[in-house]
């Protein structure tokens, strides 16, 4: 279904009409969204929501360049995922929440896919309907089998538990090891019950216990107790500690009680109904068991148990449901593909070969000839025989060893001890994937063909990372030297190195799992596991074709060795290194046959060079220097003008993007420059997350406020999952880490959801809904706002241009003479965040009210107080500490001094006046702003001894209007042009709770950020007198 889009229509525009994949209906996917949010969840993750957000856009018309852009990803991305959901083709299989992530998906893309439109909605509506009908009770005959049959499954699950030295995020000291492994993400399933020995003395004084706080009580955390049974005393024989989890146990964390940072994590999942395994499905699994084991006369290296046969069916259940593409046509349910998946083994494992595609090779017992697990054991014995024969053939090297005399001894195993460890779940992965064996890093055969070196199932590929092969740099010939101690694999080793395209930090496909070092063969070969990500899916796809083959490691260089010989008449170092990256790329710098690999190309730095007499330091090289310098100079000058277009293209001035590219202004320039021209009222950058009205309004500040006051209280997290939804999304947009919650920016433009009818708190009687901006209510409270210029939605630094001196102008002495005009001087004055925070403390029964009028009292609060917050900024403000520099405190302002700052005169008011009036700047929305005590007291200062007029009447003085604010210090008065104060924000207001302070009087602090900044584009605008 691939497609060299666009080749429809006449004009071949990339847009919706000229796809090749015509558009699902709207307005259906639009109410799932709406009315069924848990079934819109069901597939198409964030960049899903992002598709049908650009979706929308591009229906309205739009054509920014992200929807452009969203455009032509919609065609390639409908052609790798046209045939999702065809496993509902037959009819056969029922929609589920579980199964339908494929045609959710299709349907946020706007795609119609392999079903059709109609088939599509059908499958829709039918997992809609199961959900309402297991909602109503109807469902409830089918829970009390699934618990009925849980319970016949409950296994207990052991970890030995020792204290030692290591290191973990939390730093080096004392740690638990679980089982041998440095503090392990933990998965535990539901219905299971896990111990942890604490037998052992080293566990004395650092007692294990869980909590849902990272860290337990060391981080303001409780004990988590319920289904936790504590027995003996930590360090003591027969001192345990178990959990059994059950439906409603959270994510925990296990820590140690007299010590921080020793634990980790659990992640508890719930266990997926559909791929339990039935009474009868494990009946028919353990008769194969018995059939097959009595087949092959109970041999150790072909017998098999029921807990590893259980664990195939389960993994072709999660096949079946997650690779819906590898499932043949003809088989209508996950039961049928997984049970197929169990006879195929079976067959292996009898016959010493699949019949199709090779899978659950782990599983296989040692000494089995297709296990990976026997592939290390008979490379131990490779000294003790010798090499009968080596064959070459295309594309391998077929060695032939000598039998060693205990090769095919038998192992007797027990069954059930068997049963346990195959039902063990590992250590918790990100993607849910088995972890390697250290043997699948060592091979009995050299085999170069492709089902040799790609796991498919499992997306791992085993490369030859690097050689020593020499290759030239500008120092002369290095040799990346591969004795184990000339190698730092401390990185490269943790399972946590980066696997790149071509060596780009943006570009991470997938992980280094495992990583070896072959000093014999004077290389390095590793593991690595490709992501699931689209980039990641391409990249495996080609490496399967045989396209990319090329590999290449990125390293630091820890020392040098000269060698004595020389090659083409250059010096030959050995270098001691660091590896830090591996990379798919398509030219090597080391093309080394041994491997087929290459090495990083990156620039070197200055190395002391060890020689066998003498100490050589490298010279650094100014061609190179000078190369890199321009290098990043052009990569720079392309991100900028990037970011410049696309902020253009957004508010429809490209004509703008064009002259500041050409006049070589930065994006925070060019920030202001588009400020300077567009409305004010208008948000420069908006990043919204896709929220409609009704999710507008169902988003509540108080849950989640009272679901940050209890962490450990199961139903407030639960009430409050889609704000926290709302706000990591948000997050994502503003590029910030939301303290507590990052209000989205749709919430943010309807801030007042309800009014108040009532004169004080007592009322709480909602009105009708009038949608109201936060920065709108933050006006109406805020006396310097409503005067100012409110810049919103800004995002980074922003350069305001101002004019440092005017332009002048003069007539022409004579004719023929030169003119006298000169050009006027332009600077810029740069905006950046600063975080204003205010606090509202409120009870905790107010908190437990569902009224949207408690909701209203608490926004309102908040916008007030920092109303108030940023009054003090803009006039006030010192500049330092993180505090903007207001109007006061600003270079250049004019200033005036008054005989009696308390009680001025009517003509030194005027003098205030006359001070900006000098400079050419009495023009704008000029207002006095003064002290209440100061208002009052020249509302009675008559202006003369006989017109009976006073200084400050009707609200003005002198014709200019006065505005009251205890933010400005008594006895200053500041007149000006307050077009030319400018007040920023910065992303979205981040809410975050204060449960202690107050603690002993049942309150809770909320406290509200804001980032905010303030700057005067023009000081001679204003004057400050006192």
């Amino acid at each position: 279904m691939a497609t060299d889009f666009p080749t429809k229509g006449e004009d071949k525009k990339i847009s919706l009409r000229n796809s090749n994949y015509p558009q699902f209906d709207y307005g259906f996917i639009a109410g799932v969204k709406e009315n069924d949010p848990d079934i819109y969840k069901a597939g198409g993750n964030i960049r899903g929501n992002e598709a049908f957000n650009l979706w929308t856009k591009a229906r309205d018309g739009e054509e920014t360049a992200g929807v452009i852009k969203w455009i032509k990803e919609r065609e390639a991305w409908a052609a790798r995922h046209f045939e999702d959901g065809k496993q509902f083709k037959s009819g056969d299989k029922a929609g589920r929440p579980s199964n339908i992530a494929g045609v959710i998906a299709q349907m946020k893309w706007g795609v119609i896919g392999t079903l059709g439109e109609q088939k599509m909605k059908d499958v829709v509506l039918e997992a809609i309907k199961y959900v309402e009908l297991k909602e109503s009770g109807s469902a409830s005959q089918a829970q009390q089998d699934r618990q009925e049959e849980m319970l016949q499954r409950q296994e207990t699950i052991e970890y030995e538990v020792i204290i030692k030295a290591g290191e973990n995020k939390y730093g080096e000291g004392n740690k638990f090891y679980l089982d041998g492994e440095l503090s392990p993400r933990l998965r535990m399933l539901e219905g299971n019950t896990y111990k942890f020995d604490l037998s052992d003395a080293s566990n004395q004084t650092h007692a294990l216990r869980f909590s849902v706080t990272e860290d337990g009580v060391h981080n303001e955390g409780e004990a988590y107790t319920k289904g936790v049974r504590v027995s003996g005393k930590a360090g003591e024989e027969g001192a345990s500690i178990a959990i059994t989890i059950d439906a409603d146990t959270p994510d925990l964390y296990y820590y140690c009680v007299n010590h921080s940072g020793m634990g980790g994590k659990i992640s508890v999942q719930q266990v997926d109904n559909e791929r339990q395994i039935s009474a009868k499905t494990e009946k028919a699994l353990e008769n194969k068991v018995k059939e097959h084991n009595e087949e092959v006369n109970n041999v150790a290296s072909k017998r098999t148990t029921l807990g590893t046969l259980k664990k195939v069916y389960d993994r072709g259940i999660g096949a079946y449901n997650q690779n819906p593409a590898s499932v043949r046509p003809n088989v209508s349910n996950p039961q049928t593909w997984a049970m197929a998946r169990v006879n195929s083994f079976l067959f292996a494992l009898r016959n010493g070969r699949f019949q199709g595609g090779k899978h659950d090779t782990d599983l296989l017992p040692e000494g089995h000839p297709l296990s990976s697990k026997n592939e290390e054991k008979s490379m131990e014995y490779k000294e003790d025989r010798s090499i009968l024969s080596v064959e070459e053939t295309d594309d391998k090297y077929i060695i032939e060893f000598s039998k060693h005399e205990d090769v095919e001894r038998e192992m007797v195993e027990d069954e059930d001890k068997d049963d346990m460890l195959e039902s063990r779940p590992y250590h918790y992965d990100e993607d849910e994937e088995e972890r390697l064996d250290k043997s699948d890093i060592v091979y009995r055969t050299l085999d170069l063909s492709r089902a040799s070196y790609i796991d498919e199932e499992n997306r791992r590929v085993r490369i030859g990372v690097s050689s020593e092969e020499p290759v030239e740099r500008d120092f002369g010939m290095e040799i990346i030297s591969h004795s184990e101690e000339d190698i730092d694999t401390s990185f490269i080793g943790s399972g946590r190195s980066p696997l790149l395209l071509d060596h780009d930090m943006k570009k991470q496909i997938g992980v280094v799992e495992r990583y070896e070092i072959d000093s014999a063969k004077k290389s390095a070969k590793a593991i690595v596991r490709f992501s699931r990500s689209d980039l990641a899916e391409e990249i495996l796809t080609d490496i399967k074709d045989n396209i990319r083959q090329n590999i290449s490691v990125g390293y630091k260089i820890n020392g040098m060795e000269r060698m004595k010989e020389m090659k083409d008449g250059k010096p030959i170092f050995r270098v001691q290194t660091t590896p830090l990256e591996v990379s798919v790329v398509s030219i090597p710098a080391d093309s080394s046959s041994e491997v087929g690999v290459g090495r990083s190309q990156d620039k070197q730095t200055t190395i002391k060079v060890k020689t066998m007499t003498e100490e050589v330091k490298n010279e650094i090289n100014l061609d190179e220097v000078r190369e890199q310098s321009v290098a990043e100079a052009k990569a720079e000058f392309v991100r900028n003008s990037k970011e410049i277009m696309d902020l253009a293209v957004r508010h429809n001035r490209r004509d703008l993007a064009d002259k500041a590219i050409q006049d070589g202004n930065s994006v925070e320039e060019f920030r202001g420059i588009l400020l300077d021209q567009i409305a004010t009222d208008k948000p420069l950058e908006t990043p919204e997350i896709g929220m409609n009205k009704k999710e507008v309004r169902q988003f509540s500040i108080m849950k989640a406020i009272n679901a940050l006051a209890n962490p450990s209280d199961r139903k407030a997290q639960r009430d409050a999952e889609f704000e926290f939804e709302c706000s990591e999304e948000a997050s994502k947009h503003y590029g910030r880490t939301a303290q507590g919650i990052m209000l989205p920016p749709e919430v943010m433009s309807n801030w007042n959801t309800r009014d108040l009818n009532a004169s004080d708190d007592a009322g709480l009687v909602g009105q009708d809904f009038r949608p109201e901006s936060f920065i709108d209510t933050l006006r109406n409270a805020s006396a310097v706002m409503p005067l100012a210029t409110n810049l919103n939605g800004l995002q980074g630094d922003v350069k305001i241009p101002k004019k440092t001196s005017a332009a002048s102008a003069a007539f022409i002495s004579a004719e023929g003479g030169a003119s006298g005009e000169s050009e006027m001087v332009i600077g810029s004055v740069t905006m950046s965040p600063k975080t204003v925070g205010v606090h509202t403390d409120v009870t905790r029964q107010l908190m437990l009210q569902s009224s949207l009028d408690v909701e209203n009292l608490v926004r309102d609060d908040l916008a007030k107080s920092m109303a108030i917050a940023i009054d003090d900024g803009a006039l006030e403000g010192s500049g330092s500490s993180g505090n903007p520099r207001g109007i006061t405190n600003t270079s250049g302002i004019n200033t005036v001094s008054l005989s009696s700052a308390a009680a001025p005169t009517f003509a030194e008011m005027v003098s205030i006046e006359t001070s900006v009036a000098v400079d050419n700047a009495l023009v704008g929305d000029l207002a006095y702003i003064i002290n209440p005590t100061n208002y009052g007291t020249l509302k009675t200062t008559a202006k003369d001894s006989g017109s009976g007029l006073f200084v400050a009447e009707n609200g003005q003085v002198n014709g200019y209007p006065v505005v009251i604010s205890n933010q400005l210090t008594a006895n200053n008065y500041v007149f000006g042009n307050f077009n030319d104060l400018l007040i920023g924000f910065f992303g979205g207001l981040d809410i975050t709770v204060d449960p202690f302070t107050h603690s002993s009087s049942g309150t809770v602090r909320i406290v509200a950020l804001q980032s905010v900044d303030v700057a005067v584009r023009h000081a001679v605008s204003f004057c400050n007198a006192s």
